[in-house]
């Protein structure tokens, strides 16, 4: 050994990205001083016995759950709420369609929507449904029962293309636990959707240029 350096390369396996640290968002226990929105909605949906189905009505929230379901929900969205004014995201109705709750993120609205999973099971005759059974009329009876669950599942819009799935409750988690991830699919849907704007802003101002460019040649 003449104490030459040697150097020696050695294969590290490549460690996975790391996710941004997630604080969890408080939910609050009442609604007291709840959101205008939050508050309409749930003067709007209280007479309902059973399912409450909000998707078509404006200056709500749209929710598709049950009943028993009905006060976690508005507590979650309030939630999001009060993290998204802390962010800078206010609260908006939307100005297309039946105007639900949205979140306007980076200068894009994103509706907040909750559904309610649902469990099928064989239908069970009402006396009525038996009577008409009876009577050879039959059509119309349904065969299955959709019962609920009580998971709920909070979406960005709620119906076509581009709905996403932001948050939703599972064996090993909770809504609640999930809701930083919620902002960060926001935020992430947010800064692809500016992308996309940039671009188009780039492709319009590379046409008015050639066509400028074309005019001049013209004269």
């Amino acid at each position: 050994d003449r104490g030459d350096l040697v150097m020696s390369i050695v294969a590290v396996e490549e460690l996975p990205a790391q996710k941004p640290p997630t604080e969890p968002i408080a939910v609050p226990e009442t609604l007291r001083g709840c959101h205008p929105i939050i508050r309409t909605t749930q003067n709007g949906a209280k007479s309902s016995k059973g399912w409450i189905d909000t998707y078509r009505v404006e200056d709500m929230a749209h929710l598709r759950i049950h009943r028993a379901s009905l006060r976690r929900c508005l507590r979650v969205l309030q939630a999001l709420i009060s993290e998204g004014e802390r962010r800078g995201y206010p609260a908006v109705l939307l100005e297309k369609g039946c105007r639900g709750l949205g979140l306007q993120v980076r200068g894009f609205i994103y509706e907040l929507a909750v559904k309610e999973e649902t469990t099928r099971t064989p239908h069970v005759l009402t006396a009525s449904e038996q009577r008409d059974l009876d009577r050879g009329h039959g059509w119309g009876i349904p065969t299955s029962d959709y019962l609920p669950t009580g998971r709920l599942v909070m979406m960005s819009e709620h119906g076509g293309y581009s709905t996403t799935t932001l948050a939703a409750d599972r064996k090993r988690w909770t809504l609640e636990e999930k809701l930083p991830h919620a902002f960060l699919k926001l935020e992430e849907k947010a800064a692809k959707d500016d992308e996309r704007r940039q671009e188009r802003l780039r492709r319009e101002e590379l046409r008015r240029d050639e066509w400028e460019a074309a005019m001049a040649r013209a004269r």
